[in-house]
């Protein structure tokens, strides 16, 4: 088990110390003071070791509360709080002067899904106030209930694309119809393209609306669906105490998130069945140790084209070895879609310093986890002007040692072959350098 397992979404609200509109009227059970000495017992069974306190009101009273809890209970981490982003002075004010200067702030939200116009995001003011943030490396949580909110969203990346931004409960996914994934699914899939979106896996309970007989697999499409396309280190998960309690205990809603954990290897894209099918699974614990595995977590090592989804259906590194081939060893291969964004990947693929650059990065990665510096070859291909497919560098060179000599040859870089352009081409082209 982890160190830490952190609960990255807790509410709480005090009646006498801050105003909670929307609270107002309300006839469940939240329309009441919670304390977080009331969650103590049930997030000790559930095994949560740390927590992220987060807004629950568009006023700097509820920040102030929550930032005063921060200081006094030694499991909170930090508070998602709350800016008047309307007004940008008032914001540069409180980050350089007020609490945004406090250790406990680390983020910061508005309820946006209360606002009557669901493109609130996009006013001049408030755009200037999230560029703020940005400058301060702040994240932004987006609490959507709309496919309008996710729309947003991608208009303010557009915008701000420096500012980390947060899917609270993964924007209302269409759990209650079952839709699987339509409008939701379609502009979630472009927020995953932005490396600076992320998803909080948190309220799907209360967001299946059969608050007293929803079950874990009810959710388990919608957080296959999340892990996939964003990737685990752009998921976390949250247990929204105590807008849960609507739809079960703390406990309940933690024990379906465990159930699901894995729901991303059952599920591949879109819900279509894995085409790739793992032809060994290794769950010997010996082995599983000396690859740095967690206990008990069987390593799966996949065959056949995987294409365009080897970024999402492979880990970073994958052991490949070859059944045809015996001699041949077996040899580690990093998924570099996953670890690259697109652009860069291109620059990477056809640049050979650039992929030196990389191989090195790869390298020091490698030996700060596993304390071996590997050597690593590449599998290149270029083509240019009808000439056949050559290899860009020396597949036998160790990308990760080779020296750099400026301003003149290197030997692991290999030369292109003009063999496709006639030699009388040449010899009537005295500007043409064979050499």
């Amino acid at each position: 088990m982890p160190d830490h397992i952190v609960d990255t979404h807790v509410h709480i609200w005090n009646f006498s110390r801050a105003d909670y509109p929307w609270l107002k009227g309300d006839r469940s059970i939240l329309n009441r003071s919670y304390e977080l000495a009331e969650l103590e017992d049930e997030r000790n069974t559930a095994g949560m070791t740390m927590g992220i306190l987060v807004q629950a009101a568009n006023n700097q009273e509820d920040t102030v509360w929550m930032l005063e809890n921060a200081a006094a209970n030694d499991w909170i981490a930090g508070v998602v709080g709350w800016l008047p982003l309307q007004d940008p002075g008032a914001v540069a004010h409180i980050l350089e002067q007020g609490y945004g200067k406090n250790e406990w702030f680390k983020g910061v939200r508005h309820l946006i899904h209360n606002e009557p116009d669901p493109r609130w995001l996009l006013q001049d003011p408030v755009l200037e106030s999230l560029g703020l943030l940005a400058e301060k490396d702040l994240p932004y949580d987006l609490v959507g209930v709309l496919p309008e909110h996710i729309d947003t969203a991608l208009r303010v990346a557009e915008k701000i694309p420096l500012l980390r931004m947060v899917f609270d409960h993964l924007n209302q996914p269409p759990i209650a119809s079952g839709e699987r994934f339509g409008k939701w699914g379609t502009l979630m899939k472009e927020a995953a393209g932005h490396q600076n979106f992320f998803v909080k896996i948190s309220g799907l309970g209360t967001a299946s609306k059969n608050f007293g007989g929803w079950r874990a697999a009810d959710l388990e499409p919608y957080i296959g669906f999340a892990a996939a396309h964003f990737g685990e280190d752009r998921c976390f998960c949250g247990g929204d105490w105590p807008v849960s309690l609507l739809a079960g205990s703390y406990v309940r809603t933690w024990e379906a998130y465990r159930q699901n954990k894995d729901a991303r290897g059952r599920l591949a894209l879109d819900g279509e069945p894995l085409k790739a099918e793992p032809f060994l699974v290794i769950e010997d614990p010996p082995v599983l140790a000396a690859l740095h595995r967690a206990a008990g977590q069987p390593l799966i090592i996949y065959t056949g084209d995987l294409g365009p989804k080897v970024k999402d259906l492979l880990p970073q590194a994958c052991i490949f070895d070859s059944q045809e081939n015996r001699s041949a060893p077996p040899y580690i291969w990093w998924n570099s879609p996953k670890d690259l964004t697109f652009s860069k990947l291109l620059h990477v693929s056809t640049q050979p310093f650039y992929l030196r650059r990389y191989a090195r990065r790869v390298a020091e990665l490698w030996q700060r986890d596993y304390g071996r510096r590997p050597i690593i070859h590449a599998r290149t291909s270029m083509s240019f002007n009808g000439r056949p497919s050559q290899p860009m560098v020396d597949p036998e060179a160790d990308l990760a040692t080779v020296p750099v000599a400026w301003l003149r040859h290197n030997p692991w870089i290999k030369d292109l072959e003009t063999a496709r352009i006639p030699a009388s081409a040449i010899a009537a082209n005295p500007g043409f350098d064979s050499q």
